[in-house]
């Protein structure tokens, strides 16, 4: 008899609450793994309230164990398919297809699709260890959907950011991957659980019927120490949830009874609110994994609402003094206003009018609509002299030196060969974005002035998309826009000839391979 996937199966009916668990698979050298591995797959088969078992993929480095031989493991340890993580870290759209053909081929149907965090370095740039660079996250769900119609695939959002810009383009990425063929969306790990509401509550304001379910990390003051340090890209810590944390060290049992108690109610409230799940991690231990559910369903079970639930939350996040102790940072954006009860009311935040676009913005549309709009179609003028020039190589090439000398002072142009500028508000990812993230931005950016995750003292690129396109009043078609992953063969070309020729990313009825 096969493994059962209750992961797809629960997910995909309506009230169900699945819990998964989460194994960080570690660097090739470390050898104990394979018995961590097979521990808590014999829990998750055993537990009935575990749907399955997940398994990262290239989170401490690029040489981790093979995820997909831990997944094999695992299902035929628990008897149940698991969730499988596909990082885009060091991945192109070759890698990627021949890593989702080994989860077909082992009968391995579900995925967890992730952009993935910055490779770790001790290097000025870390993106150098990187050579394929990062394969967004929304053309790997688009790509997988397209190619593999049976898989079941999740994608991941983060509800922590704090500012206006950082969190509405997670929000719009959300989206693009369930339009694109995303079946769940699994939340970052985050203990601000007024985000985790606000995650819910936009679902329900947007029409968004897709599963979500939320991550959730044993809670120890080495996880705020990190996330404060900016080692776990787009984990959120403040210094007294730090602090706080590092006091549940001076209680008897060394703070293990709280721990457990703050992840019990994470899970209640969870399903409470109408969450689908929650994706449970940072554990090793089977005993300790399978006390914490036991102590989430008691917890939900006594509680009487969900507001006595929240209270019982507030009331565990307060010191010695009863002073309550802030899980986010100061002058933080939420989409909804408050409702009086340290939650999410029905109103949404005022949201600021457009303000004009840039005279730099103006000015790049007004050439894209006159030269490129219309006259590059078939007939056009600037099609008779593209398809002219792509017929003579040297006229090409001086093309491709003319456009750059064009467009670098304003855009700083990379010379990619199939310029996706329209769809970005005239920001481009190539240059801007550490990982030339074309669909929207990675989790990682860290909450200081909207910083990149990679590039200390960078803004993120798609901060300045959403500030630039909403100055203009079109970030409605930022939000509708798709960039398919681009053929690397059209670098140091002109992308106008690839526009007239149809060989750029506009032209691909599936991602090009190169």
């Amino acid at each position: 008899m096969g493994a059962q996937n209750l992961l797809k199966q629960r997910l995909s009916t309506p009230d169900q609450f699945i819990v998964t668990l989460e194994y960080t698979v570690p660097d090739v050298a470390d050898e104990k793994c394979i018995d961590e591995v097979l521990a808590i797959a014999e829990l998750a088969g055993a537990d009935d309230r575990v749907a399955a078992m997940a398994l990262t993929d290239r989170v401490p480095s690029l040489t981790t164990h093979d995820t997909v031989d831990m997944a094999c493991k695992a299902r035929d340890k628990s008897g149940k398919v698991p969730l499988v993580h596909i990082s885009g870290k060091n991945r192109d759209i070759n890698n990627f297809r021949e890593q989702i053909q080994r989860l077909i081929d082992n009968g391995l149907e579900n995925a967890l699709i992730l952009t993935g965090d910055k490779a770790r370095s001790d290097l000025a740039d870390p993106t150098v260890l990187c050579p394929n660079g990062f394969l967004d996250a929304v053309q790997g769900v688009d790509f997988a959907r397209r190619i593999y119609p049976d898989i079941f695939i999740c994608a991941a959002v983060s509800s922590f950011k704090y500012s206006r810009a950082a969190q509405m383009m997670q929000y719009m990425k959300m989206q693009k991957k369930i339009d694109h063929g995303a079946n769940a969306i699994f939340n970052q790990v985050g203990l601000d659980m007024r985000k985790v509401h606000e995650l819910k509550m936009f679902a329900q304001a947007n029409a968004i019927t897709t599963p979500l379910v939320h991550a959730l990390y044993w809670p120890t003051a080495m996880l705020a120490k990190l996330a404060i340090e900016d080692e776990l890209p787009g984990v959120v810590a403040t210094s007294e949830m730090h602090d706080f944390l590092k006091s549940l060290g001076n209680d008897p049992d060394k703070g293990k009874g709280r721990r457990m108690k703050i992840l019990a109610l994470q899970i209640a409230l969870c399903r409470a609110w109408g969450l689908s799940g929650i994706h449970l991690g940072g554990l090793k231990t089977p005993a300790t994994l399978k006390a914490i559910l036991d102590l989430s369903d008691e917890v939900y079970h006594e509680a009487g609402s969900p507001d006595q639930l929240w209270q019982q939350w507030q009331e565990l996040w307060k010191t010695p003094e009863g002073k309550p102790v802030s899980t986010a940072p100061a002058k933080s954006f939420y989409y909804f206003r408050d409702d009086g009860k340290g939650l999410n009311s029905k109103t949404p935040t005022p949201q600021p009018t457009a303000s004009g676009a840039t005279i730099r913005y103006k000015f790049m549309h007004w050439v894209h609509t006159t030269f490129f709009e219309n006259s590059i179609e078939e007939g056009g003028l600037m099609w008779k002299a593209c398809t002219w020039a792509d017929r003579h190589p040297w006229v090409a090439k001086t093309m491709y030196v003319f456009e750059r000398t064009c467009k670098y002072p304003l855009a700083k142009c990379q010379g990619c060969g199939s310029c996706s500028l329209p769809e970005t508000a005239y920001i481009c990812t190539e240059s801007n974005c550490a990982k030339h993230l074309p669909d929207g931005p990675c989790g990682g950016s860290k909450v200081n002035d909207d910083e990149c995750e990679v590039r200390p003292g960078i803004q993120c690129a798609w901060v300045k998309v959403h500030r630039q396109a909403e100055m203009a009043g079109t970030l409605p078609d930022v939000t509708k826009s798709f960039v398919p992953t681009k053929y690397n063969g059209l670098k140091k070309t002109c992308s106008w000839i690839s526009m007239a020729t149809k060989r750029d990313h506009r032209s691909q009825p599936e991602p090009k391979t190169g």
